[in-house]
């Protein structure tokens, strides 16, 4: 696992914590109109004009060398907490994320689908329908705009006149969307005075809009050129896991884009470069509420996006909770019966405790054949077959930290210091603590 804290929130705690609070509201449903707004540009004509630096381009990464970095742990902790079911039943090998969107068309063995899940639960798309994901349709330019701008946070543009004039028919996110990546220098358009919004986008603009969206950093010399292209941006992804190419010593540029290839990329860069995220819109706080067997619990504004008091009101039928507010500072105020929150608690355990179960064996643990947990998910005990400390020193613990500071949240505990205990499996030598203080 390449994660350092900052990338694991990203992924991790978006689908931990939503937790099922607030079905039908926050990032993973609620929070955008479908895609048939999206679309209200006509789809495909010939693919055309490229960022100016480089010629054509594209994007397409099927399985490969690459593989999606979103450990399978947290995608059995998504399943049920997405769910809000604590009496779910352990899945089957192969089901860690069954039922967690509601595409037909986005199989559980597609190499996209983590990024789909991911994108979806993000609010990043909800889908060409609300059944249909359509991985192998072709984005167009303003779409994948509009993606990067949801990727971004949707930031507040100032007043900019864009040169573009032909975005007619683009609804106004789409339009604030290319306004954005104009400001910030991700896109110049494609020449004329043209955005080409209803182009189909390629393999080499996608690499490219992300790379500006990263301050088009230098490549670090670490990544060869292909044959059809050595351009910066796509060198910068190679070396940052967003892409490995098409096989062949070939990247493509110039091939269109498919939707699944698309997130893959967004997702890709999410995890592997870190987004900057505001770590205070995921703080979640426990408080009594005056009355005898009422808890409240309030939620940061990262798991709101933009949910209404309407559907906050409707989560309340429900869940059963009590009363459900928004607050004027953005976050929400959850009132429940000590039984349902237990009931919360309850899940949230559980899902830790088969997240768990997930690590030995799996692809970033394969010498691991051991973990547990004290009570409180403040010191874990990782046993493996390797015998020196070089080798416990290269397992990645931050997932262990975020379970301990996570519980730590919901039961309304003070930040603790978490412990990772790493022993050989057979001698019971202890070849390594990591120790996360929060004191």
């Amino acid at each position: 696992m390449k994660y350092k804290y900052k990338k694991l929130v990203a992924g991790l705690l978006t689908w931990m914590l939503a937790l099922g609070m607030l079905a039908g509201c926050g990032p993973a449903a609620g929070a955008e109109t479908s895609e048939a707004s999206e679309t209200s540009v006509s789809s495909a004509v010939e693919s055309t004009a490229m960022e100016e630096p480089f010629g054509e381009a594209s994007a397409t990464d099927e399985p490969l060398q690459e593989q999606s970095t979103v450990d399978d742990s947290v995608g059995i902790m998504a399943d049920s907490l997405l769910q809000g079911d604590p009496d779910a039943t352990e899945p089957e090998a192969g089901d860690d994320y069954a039922g967690l969107t509601p595409f037909e068309d986005v199989s559980e063995d597609a190499y996209y689908y983590e990024s789909v899940l991911w994108a979806y639960d993000s609010g990043i798309t909800a889908g060409a329908s609300e059944t249909s994901f359509a991985p192998d349709s072709v984005c167009t330019r303003a779409q994948v705009v509009t993606f990067l701008y949801r990727v971004a946070g949707r930031p507040e543009v100032e007043e900019t006149e864009l040169p573009f004039t032909d975005l007619q028919g683009l609804n106004e996110e789409m339009v604030e969307a290319v306004r954005w990546a104009y400001s910030e220098g991700i896109t110049t358009g494609t020449g004329d005075g043209a955005f080409s919004p209803s182009d189909e986008v390629t393999r080499l603009q996608v690499v490219t809009f992300l790379w500006r969206l990263a301050g088009s950093p230098a490549p670090e010399g670490t990544a060869e050129a292909f044959a059809d292209t050595d351009a910066d941006a796509v060198l910068w992804a190679v070396e940052n896991g967003i892409t490995s190419g098409s096989g062949d010593g070939m990247f493509k540029p110039g091939d269109p884009c498919t939707r699944a290839q698309v997130v893959t990329f967004l997702y890709r860069y999410a995890i592997e470069t870190g987004l900057e995220i505001n770590l205070d819109a995921y703080a979640v706080s426990v408080e009594e509420n005056g009355q005898e067997d009422l808890v409240a619990l309030t939620v940061g504004t990262a798991y709101l996006a933009e949910t209404t008091q309407e559907e906050l009101d409707a989560a309340c039928t429900e869940k059963g909770y009590l009363s459900a507010e928004l607050n004027n500072d953005g976050t929400a105020t959850l009132v429940m019966k000590q039984s349902t929150y237990d009931q919360l608690i309850a899940t949230l355990r559980s899902n830790i405790d088969r997240s768990l179960d997930l690590v030995p064996g799996s692809e970033d643990y394969p010498e691991v054949t051991t973990v547990y947990a004290n009570d409180d998910y403040t010191i874990f005990t990782m046993q493996f077959t390797g015998s020196t400390a070089e080798e416990a020193d290269a397992l990645d613990v931050t997932e262990f930290f975020l379970y301990g500071e996570i519980y730590a949240q919901y039961t309304g505990a003070e930040a603790p210091d978490v412990l990772v205990i790493i022993a050989n499996d057979e001698t019971g030598e202890i070849l390594r603590e990591a120790r996360k203080s929060n004191s």
